[in-house]
C-alpha cells in the first residue's frame, strides 16, 4: 500500500503575507491543496495569485470563530453578539455550542454563504475544513456535512491526530516553547469526539484521509521537525495541516496568534530535508482534488 500525502495550508486569504507564503510553499515546496477563507481580508489578493497555481487544490476553511461572517448578521442572530461578530476564542465557540444557544439552521446558513461565495467566484472546491477545528463539535459537523453533500464536495478533515506523549517528547523536546503536555492534552480532548466523527460520517457517502498531522506540531512546525513528522507516516492517506506566510505588514495587523512562526513553516515545507525524506521514504504528493477525480 502507497504512503500517500496531503500537504494542506490553512487560512488562505486571511492575509496578503498568508496568501504570499501558500503560494510559494506550493511552487518551491510540498504544499499540494490549500483552504480559503471566504470572509478573509486579503481574499481578493489570493484570488489573483491563484492563477500562477493551476495544480494548487482548492478547499474552503469554514470559519465560524474570530472572523467576519459571510451571512447578514440578521441571518445568523444565534452565531454573533450584538455587533455582529462571531465568538473571538475557541472557548467562547464551545460555550455557545455547549449551552444550546446556536441554532444548527443558522450554522448551516452561514456555511452555504461562505461556500456559495466561493463557487460564485469561479472556483472549483474540492474540500473542507473549519478554522480552528470547530466541525469537531457534532453538531457543526452534521451542518458541515449537510453542507458539503449538497453542494457534491467529496472530502472533509478528519481533525483528530494520534501520537503518544513518549514520542512527542523525543520529537519536541528542544523546543520548550512548545507545551508539550498542553498540546498532548487538546489532542486528548478532541478524541472526545473521533467516536462520534466517525458514526456520522459512516452514514454519509463522503470521504476523509486515513490519517491527519500537524495540530500538536502548529506553532513549532520547523525545518528539523519536519523530516521526523515525513518519517513517521503510515502507508494510507495522511493529511498534513500546516500554517506557512510570509511576515509581512498586514499579517501583523491580522488578529491571530501565529505570526513569526508562518515563517519556520514556510521554511519546513520548502527545506531539502522535506524532499530528502519524501523521496527516501516513497512517498507520493497527491491533494484532495486529485484524490477526488479517483472517485469517478
Amino acid at each position: 500500500m502507497k504512503k500517500l500525502l496531503i500537504v494542506n495550508a490553512d487560512d488562505y486569504g486571511q492575509a496578503t503575507g498568508i496568501n504570499i507564503g501558500i503560494i510559494e510553499g506550493h511552487l518551491r515546496g510540498i504544499i499540494t491543496s490549500t483552504t480559503i477563507m471566504a470572509s478573509g481580508r486579503a481574499l481578493n489578493d489570493g484570488l489573483a495569485r491563484l492563477k500562477d497555481t493551476p495544480n494548487l487544490g482548492l478547499g474552503c476553511h469554514l470559519v465560524l470563530i474570530g472572523e467576519e461572517p459571510v451571512a447578514k448578521a440578521s441571518q445568523i442572530r444565534s452565531l454573533v453578539n450584538s455587533k455582529g461578530e462571531f465568538p473571538k476564542t475557541l472557548t467562547d465557540f464551545m460555550w455557545l455550542m455547549t449551552s444550546g444557544q446556536a441554532k444548527y439552521s443558522e450554522i448551516v446558513t452561514e456555511l452555504r454563504a461562505q461556500l456559495d461565495k466561493l463557487f460564485n467566484l469561479g472556483l472549483t472546491i474540492s474540500h473542507c475544513d473549519s478554522h480552528k477545528h470547530s466541525h469537531a463539535h457534532p453538531k457543526v459537523l452534521d451542518a458541515v456535512i449537510q453542507v458539503v453533500e449538497e453542494y457534491k464536495i467529496n472530502y472533509i478533515r478528519k481533525p483528530f491526530e494520534k501520537c503518544k506523549i513518549k514520542q512527542l517528547r523525543q520529537m519536541f523536546g528542544k523546543y520548550p516553547s512548545l507545551d508539550i503536555s498542553k498540546k498532548y492534552l487538546l489532542s486528548r480532548m478532541l478524541d472526545y469526539y473521533h467516536s462520534i466523527f466517525l458514526k456520522q460520517m459512516s452514514k454519509t457517502s463522503l470521504h476523509y484521509p486515513d490519517y491527519f498531522q500537524g495540530f500538536i506540531a502548529t506553532g513549532s512546525l520547523t525545518p528539523e521537525i519536519m523530516p521526523k513528522l515525513l518519517a513517521g507516516l503510515s502507508d494510507g492517506v495522511t493529511e498534513l495541516m500546516c500554517h506557512p506566510a510570509r511576515l509581512d505588514e498586514d499579517l501583523n495587523r491580522t488578529q491571530t496568534r501565529l505570526k513569526q512562526s508562518r515563517e519556520s513553516e514556510l521554511s519546513a515545507v520548502m527545506s531539502d530535508e522535506a524532499f530528502k525524506v519524501i523521496k527516501s521514504e516513497s512517498i507520493e504528493l497527491t491533494s484532495f482534488r486529485q484524490l477526488a477525480k479517483q472517485l469517478f
